[in-house]
């Protein structure tokens, strides 16, 4: 039996829909299952050490004209484009769950419904509404979509390859770090700047100066491109030593990074699935995206904002201005 799942970003929600893999392999055991992942170039590590995804391809025209020449029993598209839905519609396949093309419209199946009229391009002022309303995780919804009822027995999955602990054992080495010290990563940022999920720098740097004093811990710096001149600024203000990661870090060596942390602290990006596929403490701080779609796989906490504009995804949102530091402060003693 031959599945291909088609997941290629943003590179949050590729690591969040790791766990289908796994879910299908439950589902179908009693076949001899090859489950091919179509993903972005950015996102390929993210499956260097995946045991259930028997071939990853790169989203490019190579690897669509491959794709057309196997036969699949299933294809699951779990992106609402236009390029893809196009591709899935070209296939060849005996069943299609997600999303493909039928008369130059983007059509969903009968079990992504739900997801698709929620989404940016689903039926407007409809989908806000529904998004606003829903009730479900993520997790939740896309098990949905697959047809998987227990999917609460599922989380991100994502395990370092050799190269990768090589890198965290250097990581700890170069700066006199042990394992069983209390390593607190944050990420005080919200990645790719669709809507405003960065903290403001006077609370990121009380926040750090408190961790420091009251826990003693070692505070790492997280951060993507788009966070130089704010983790710059951060450093600079912060009474406090603080241990930058950097802000170039690829997929390969980021989850690395992670990996030696007690705790992450984070947005809702990237940091907050790499940290809870990787099975660490963690606590989210939430604004403008929906708190409900989170799921915290019972290793943390997630502190939302003070504001009624949480989850209206507005690119104008502020909530996350209204995060209470003092409140993740309460979530650190609970968790360590």
């Amino acid at each position: 039996m031959k599945i291909l799942i088609i997941k290629t970003g943003a590179l949050g929600d590729v690591v969040r829909c790791t766990f289908i893999a796994q879910a299908l392999k439950d589902k179908y055991k009693r076949e001899k299952l090859e489950i091919y992942w179509l993903t972005s170039q950015l996102a390929k590590p993210m499956f260097n050490n995946n045991s259930y995804v028997a071939e990853v391809l790169v989203e490019n025209k190579q690897s669509f004209s491959k794709l057309k020449k196997i036969n699949f029993d299933l294809v699951i598209n779990l992106e609402e484009s236009k390029e893809l839905s196009a591709l899935v519609s070209e296939l060849n396949t005996k069943k299609i769950q997600g999303f493909y093309m039928k008369n130059k419209k983007i059509i969903a199946s009968e079990t992504a419904k739900e997801w698709f009229d929620m989404s940016a391009v689903g039926p407007s002022p409809k989908n806000d509404i529904l998004k606003i309303k829903n009730k479900k995780t993520h997790r939740q919804l896309m098990s949905e979509i697959i047809e998987v009822k227990d999917y609460k027995k599922y989380a991100p999955f994502i395990r370092l390859t050799q190269n990768q602990r090589t890198i965290a054992n250097d990581f700890l080495r170069r700066h006199n770090l042990s394992r069983s010290d209390l390593i607190i990563g944050f990420n005080p940022s919200g990645g790719s700047g669709r809507w405003n999920k960065n903290l403001p720098i006077k609370k990121a740097s009380w926040l750090i100066e408190k961790l420091y004093k009251k826990y003693n811990a070692t505070i790492i710096l997280l951060g993507g491109p788009n966070e130089i001149e704010r983790n710059k600024e951060i450093i600079k203000i912060t009474k406090a030593p603080i241990i930058s990661a950097g802000c170039g870090n690829d997929l390969t060596e980021f989850p690395a990074i992670i990996s030696v942390c007690s705790l992450v602290i984070t947005t809702n990006s990237l940091a907050l699935h790499l940290s809870l596929a990787l099975k660490r403490k963690t606590i989210v701080m939430i604004g403008p995206t929906s708190p409900t779609e989170i799921g915290m796989y019972g290793l943390g906490k997630k502190v939302i904002a003070n504001s009624k504009c949480v989850g209206c995804y507005k690119k104008s949102c502020k909530a996350i201005e209204k995060i209470n530091e003092k409140q993740i402060l309460n979530e650190v003693e609970g968790l360590i």
